[in-house]
């Protein structure tokens, strides 16, 4: 059972969700260094188990408010977008 995943420096430009969304056992997501420039509606749904979502050195620039549907244990985004942006799309998650 895949635990932890590590799709950085994938040049990935959007989050690519009819592949991860099956991996109900996933605890660890990177997406570092990727392309992705927002977060699009349900972008992380399945992942009920994900507790740590890692985007650092993207390009993230919108956020769609219910991007975090479905996370049911998150603990954790690692980014540094958060603060450059409104901190509303993340409310549903804190």
């Amino acid at each position: 059972m895949l635990t932890q995943l590590d799709v950085s420096q994938n040049s990935l430009s959007r989050v690519p969700s009819e592949a991860i969304r099956d991996l109900h056992h996933l605890l660890i997501l990177n997406m570092n260094h990727n392309k992705i420039s927002s977060l699009h509606a349900k972008a992380f749904q399945g992942l009920d188990t994900l507790e740590i979502l890692t985007l650092y050195e993207n390009s993230i620039t919108t956020i769609d408010p219910e991007a975090f549907v479905g996370l049911g244990n998150f603990v954790m985004i690692n980014t540094k977008i958060a603060g450059q942006l409104s901190d509303q799309p993340l409310r549903s998650v804190i």
